[in-house]
């Protein structure tokens, strides 16, 4: 057991991603108010990870060597590097890692979070690549175990998220709530000016994953368009990437009012999305249980109001509630799945999406009649981003976590 750095403050903190994406930026910058320096470690920029991501199948294999072969190497080098009193933020977006880092800094005096990003197996369980109790869940669970009791602490980005995690795997040693919100300052500092009432412009900007709810929206698009509604006073642009991707957009391809296409660099969103009102997230059932979809951060900061498919008593569903940035279309079947004894099963249980479709349609023409409720939910969402999860609130929150976790034991 080694004494705390004087001033509970560490002296190095290795901030660790595999991919630097606008949140790791975020999440540096972050950490900078917890001590005099921050060293990055990474081994993508989010350009390659686009380009890559979507090109062809030999640059995917490429994309997973780098991620889940040359990034370890990389973390255990860095390892190396670390002395008594540092400390490492590990993110789980290459789901060892944390326990990885653990591993090697053991008996060193040096700290290790593990910042919650995936959470698995239930990803891939969610996704149906595997189940519940199968080998394959059985080990990929024990190494988010090991994430939870290897290392120092745990930061979820939700509450829900950090009671789901510990119920299934177990409690880490000290447990803290950070979301991971966005950089405010990259963004247009005027609020939104007030748009024209029709037409009412929807976006869809990121991933389209086996997380995402995609039947559901394609289903209220499809009920939009067949009652004459969308390409008329509803238009709906969507950039996206993922598994679910081609087929979102083969889909909507003839469908009027609607254009497709892939994701954009975040430059380059950030000025695309300022020309829509509403912007669309959605998550699964199951999806909610292991992930809070960081892009929400980004249109609200950027002056959209959120239209989220999503259960309602996810993190998500909790933000845009408590900001009064959107609107909720609850595509859950339990109301508390944590309450039920098969919790697992309650969680990922899902309302028909016939149902779900129909609850948006009706928000969708709600709005139409009533534009105003539409400036107010952007006015909502460009502030509260900015007055509840602002670089300077988000650091502080890092630098409270930090000196309690080194003001404690370290591991032994």
């Amino acid at each position: 057991m080694s004494a705390p750095p004087e001033g509970h403050r560490p002296r190095r903190i290795f901030a660790c991603s595999n991919v630097a994406l606008d949140y790791f930026r975020f999440l540096l910058e972050s950490l900078e108010t917890s001590t005099d320096r921050v060293i990055p470690v990474s081994v993508l920029s989010e350009v390659s990870y686009r380009n890559a991501s979507r090109v062809s199948r030999l640059a995917r294999v490429w994309l997973r060597f780098m991620m889940y072969v040359a990034y370890p190497l990389l973390l255990v080098i860095t390892t190396f590097r670390a002395r008594r009193g540092d400390a490492f933020v590990v993110t789980s977006n290459t789901f060892f890692a944390p326990a990885l880092v653990a591993l090697f800094t053991r008996w060193r005096g040096v700290y290790v979070v593990h910042l919650l990003y995936d959470l698995f197996p239930d990803a891939i369980e969610v996704a149906g690549r595997t189940c519940a109790g199968s080998g394959l869940s059985r080990l990929l669970g024990y190494v988010t175990w090991a994430n939870q009791h290897w290392t120092n602490g745990t930061v979820y980005l939700g509450d829900f998220l950090r009671v789901y995690a510990e119920r299934r795997w177990g409690k880490t040693r000290l447990p803290g709530v950070i979301p991971i919100a966005t950089d405010v300052r990259l963004y247009e500092s005027v609020p939104p000016a007030p748009a024209p009432p029709a037409p009412l412009s929807l976006h869809y900007g990121g991933q389209l994953g086996l997380m995402h709810d995609v039947e559901s929206l394609l289903l209220s698009l499809q009920l939009l368009s067949d009652g004459g509604v969308l390409g008329h006073g509803v238009v709906f642009d969507g950039r996206v990437s993922g598994s679910r991707a081609a087929h979102f957009e083969s889909t909507l391809r003839t469908t009027a009012g609607v254009v497709v296409g892939g994701t954009l660099s975040s430059d380059a969103w950030r000025r695309h999305a300022r020309g829509f009102q509403v912007g669309v997230v959605t998550l699964s059932p199951g999806g909610a249980t292991v992930c809070l979809p960081s892009k929400t951060y980004a249109m609200m900061a950027a002056g959209l109001a959120i239209l989220a498919i999503c259960p309602a008593w996810s993190d998500l569903a909790k933000l845009v509630e408590e900001t009064g940035a959107g609107w909720i279309v609850d595509n859950a079947a339990s109301r508390r799945p944590l309450d039920e004894p098969d919790y697992l099963a309650a969680s990922r249980s899902r309302r028909p999406i016939n149902e779900v479709a129909a609850d948006f349609r009706a928000i969708v023409a709600r709005l139409l009649e009533n534009p105003s409720e539409v400036a107010e939910r952007r006015k909502n969402a460009w502030h509260s981003v900015r007055e509840r999860y602002s670089p300077s609130q988000i650091g502080n929150e890092w630098s409270a976590y930090l000196e309690d976790l080194i003001a404690g034991p370290a591991r032994s």
